[in-house]
């Protein structure tokens, strides 16, 4: 059975291109400048759906925090995620975070988290 037009057309090309923006974050920051990601993916609609996500996390305003905590050691890993609470930073109610780094001295009692959320 031979292939179709489009699958020819997708098949012929080394690379395509699915596109997710928002004009807000445009209108908001007007120097923000586009992203290119490149992957592997088969469907184009595979594609379309990793870009919205990517958007949609990237697009959201995130925070980061250096945070010290004691009598944690060796416990805390990157990616997972915590809670922080403080009555300061609009952090009362309390907000999840991800780590995205971890310090730590076995000489001291105390661990540096850099979280991001």
């Amino acid at each position: 059975m031979p292939a179709t037009l489009a699958r020819q057309e997708f098949v012929s090309s080394s690379s395509r291109w699915v596109v997710a923006q928002d004009t807000t974050i445009k209108t908001a920051h007007p120097l923000a400048q586009e992203t290119a990601y490149e992957s592997g993916f088969d469907a184009l609609s595979d594609a379309q759906t990793h870009a919205n996500l990517l958007k949609s996390l990237y697009g959201t305003k995130r925070d980061v925090y250096t945070v010290t905590v004691v009598n944690q050691k060796f416990q805390r890993r990157i990616g997972e995620t915590l809670t922080l609470k403080s009555s300061r930073f609009g952090l009362a109610a309390g907000r999840d975070f991800i780590i995205i780094g971890v310090a730590e001295d076995a000489t001291k009692p105390v661990t540096t988290l850099r979280v991001w959320g």
